[in-house]
């Protein structure tokens, strides 16, 4: 069980991610995402608090007889991308991608400058960790780490809005006057890793915008790492995460990796070399759906919902709103609670 402060910490999470949802609704996304990076002190206070649930609590927690089944997020991130650049898996995943091209008759002489490229066991891999707070990527040899964070708990991490961040082609500076990263290189990064970060932002649209970055910042052949909280069983929220998987597919972004532990869905999408691919098997798949009368409606921008995005608010006196509706499982503040790590 967790202890108080434990419980402290995770609520305060839990407050700011429903405040800012709660914003959005009543001023807008961009006003309200605007306005929440303005608010240094509950910024730093946030991360503070997250720097304290994985350092204090969560290692911890992982050794509790509830919690023996769950996989530490940062050792599931590490041995998936271990396993695709060391071990073979991106080879495979290259084949298959050849094998995908041919079934749905697309040119694979576009192919032919990455074949046979693997790595080799002196390498090492170009990593941009989004929402890092304290960099728990930093001390894996075979990871060239970027850190970015809007409130850094420490200073190996650097100050960035990931949501606004400017993407460049060829070789830019990314550095502002104040030593805020404000730009970065397109197609420069081997991994993107998204751990516990879309659920932060409160509309589809803006985790929309950040997977469509991250592929953008990939390299063909290189993985997007994705962890986000689910208590849940492994079905309940399917339809959710296919949703994803299609959101994904219209950037460029094709799965390659699903698991779903205790209380988290992680996975592993690959930035296709053939740019038509994801958008073929996209196509093949919605196809399918209309077919068999399960498709999925909406725009990309609208598909990378969470359960949260389902509450409806209703606005008090005080000019606070409130949930009208809640999920009947476990609240955010008990998912964060009850979370391993390393």
């Amino acid at each position: 069980m967790a202890s108080e402060n434990h419980r402290d910490l995770a609520n305060a999470i839990k407050n700011v991610h429903q405040t800012l949802r709660q914003e959005a609704k009543k001023i807008g996304e961009e006003d309200a995402w605007r306005e929440h990076c303005e608010k240094r002190e509950v910024l730093k206070s946030y991360s503070q608090a997250m720097r304290k649930l994985a350092t204090e609590h969560w290692d911890k927690n992982s050794a509790d007889e509830q919690n023996k089944k769950a996989i530490s997020r940062v050792k599931w991130i590490v041995e998936q991308c271990e396993d695709y650049f060391f071990t073979g898996k991106k080879l495979k995943a290259f084949q298959k991608e050849q094998a995908l091209c041919l079934k749905y008759d697309l040119n694979i002489d576009i192919l032919a400058e990455h074949e046979g490229i693997s790595c080799k066991a002196s390498d090492v891999v170009t990593v941009l960790d989004v929402g890092s707070c304290y960099n728990p990527f930093k001390n894996f040899p075979r990871f060239n780490v970027v850190a970015v964070d809007i409130a850094p708990a420490s200073s190996d991490v650097h100050e960035c809005d990931f949501l606004n961040v400017e993407l460049r082609e060829g070789e830019c500076n990314p550095f502002n006057s104040d030593g805020k990263i404000t730009s970065l290189k397109a197609a420069s990064y081997d991994v993107v890793i998204f751990s516990l970060l879309l659920e932060y932002f409160p509309t589809s649209k803006q985790r929309y915008i950040c997977c469509s970055k991250a592929s953008k910042l990939l390299v063909p052949g290189g993985i997007l790492c994705i962890v986000t909280p689910d208590s849940k069983h492994a079905t309940a929220n399917a339809g959710i995460m296919k949703k994803w998987r299609y959101a994904l597919a219209s950037e460029g972004l094709l799965r390659i990796e699903y698991d779903k532990l205790p209380h988290l869905h992680c996975m592993v999408f690959r930035k296709c070399i053939h740019s038509s691919l994801s958008r073929q098997w996209l196509s093949s798949m919605i196809l399918s759906d209309t077919k068999n009368g399960k498709s999925v409606s909406g725009s990309p921008e609208q598909l990378m919902v969470i359960p949260q995005d389902y509450h409806s608010y209703a606005e008090e006196e005080d000019g606070f709103y409130v949930p009208e509706v809640r999920d009947s499982d476990e609240s955010i503040a008990t998912i964060f609670a009850d979370l391993p790590t390393l």
